[in-house]
């Protein structure tokens, strides 16, 4: 039974609802708006007043929708107990001795993995396997100016833009031609994300003919991003026994297909080659700076290189830097927390924090 107070918050709330939707819908006639068209202020008015009748309605009923749902819910557990492969897993998982439990779950690991790597492959290529997006190539050029020792991209301003009076505001550039999203400072471009792309296009520029596209570093990265989330995972087991080994592939790829980073694939450029390599070395620190700690005693060789890896991702995409300070506090208070409960010598805690600290700065 509802009380009477609860009655008359329903009544008053449903009232309420009704004038704000009235008013929503009939706001010009009111002259409440002096504009017949509808703004995010009428819709704004219109769903709160139809959330509140929706309240209002919905709660008398509430405890038989209740009812029917759980109801339901029995009723559909009980049959998904009796058709699902749970069952059949954990019973043929029983019989099984651990080395053919191990076999399975390598094997079925292994093909998440593969299935991750073709699903990447068949978004890059819109399916057509072998058909890779070129995109950009905005690091080819940052990896020339390196490789002539200059910061500034070799390409130069046109003479329109130098003589512009104002060439910031798009509207004054008028037709003038660009380099789209290039900063242009002192009569020279740059590019405002990370170097880190830009020095391994340089290195590996040598050892071919073909411009290394933005396109092969999404690409590379991503391939690399879904290495070190398979071997976190499997760390992750080993270090913990509660860790179920049966979620393993559905976290590697739940780890490796969510909409974001496919998204990736569909539009390879600049943009997407940092974003890419900011997640490839994000999650190798990951990887490095958790197994540090797995090792007896903590590994400083590990640790130096998540401290690199993370200064690489911040020097790949700048917007990482809040999260790496954020995860580089942690790891520094896990050393402390470490040395204290070992009661290890401040020089041996030290060098492991300047093993992780020195990378990263």
């Amino acid at each position: 039974m509802i009380s009477k107070r609860r009655k008359t918050i329903l009544v008053l709330g449903g009232t309420l609802g009704l004038l704000f939707a009235l008013a929503a819908i009939f706001a010009f006639e009111l002259g409440f708006d002096n504009n017949p068209d509808w703004g995010r202020g009428r819709f704004a008015l219109l769903g709160s007043g139809l959330l509140l009748l929706t309240w209002a309605a919905m709660e008398p009923v509430r405890p038989r929708i209740r009812a029917v749902l759980l109801t339901l819910h029995d009723r559909m557990g009980r049959r998904l107990e009796e058709l699902a492969m749970r069952r059949w897993w954990r019973d043929r998982a029983d019989r099984m001795d651990p080395h053919q439990r191990a076999r399975l779950l390598a094997w079925t690991f292994a093909a998440a993995t593969v299935f991750a790597l073709f699903a990447y492959n068949w978004i890059f290529t819109a399916g057509r396997i072998d058909d890779w997006q070129s995109g950009s190539r905005y690091f080819h050029r940052q990896a020339e100016a390196f490789a002539a020792g200059q910061l500034h991209l070799l390409e130069q301003p046109g003479p329109e833009l130098l003589a512009a009076e104002n060439p910031y505001f798009y509207l004054d550039r008028g037709e003038i031609p660009v380099l789209w999203d290039a900063l242009f400072y002192d009569g020279k471009y740059y590019l405002y994300w990370g170097p880190v792309p830009g020095l391994i296009v340089a290195s590996l520029q040598p050892l071919t003919a073909e411009r290394i596209r933005d396109s092969f570093l999404v690409g590379a990265f991503m391939a690399g991003y879904l290495g070190f989330a398979a071997a976190l995972l499997l760390a992750l087991r080993r270090r913990f026994e509660w860790f179920p080994a049966r979620i393993l592939p559905g976290a590697l790829l739940a780890l490796a297909l969510p909409g974001p980073l496919l998204w990736l694939f569909t539009r390879p450029n600049v943009y997407e080659a940092a974003i890419a390599g900011g997640q490839f070395f994000l999650m190798g620190g990951l990887f490095f700076a958790f197994t540090a700690f797995t090792r007896e005693p903590v590994s400083g060789r590990r640790l130096a290189l998540a401290g690199l890896l993370w200064g690489l991702a911040a020097n790949t995409r700048v917007n990482l830097v809040l999260a790496i300070a954020c995860a580089g506090l942690l790891v520094s208070l896990r050393i402390w927390f470490v040395a204290s409960a070992r009661s290890q010598p401040f020089r041996q805690t030290a060098t492991l924090g300047l093993a992780f600290g020195l990378p990263l700065l």
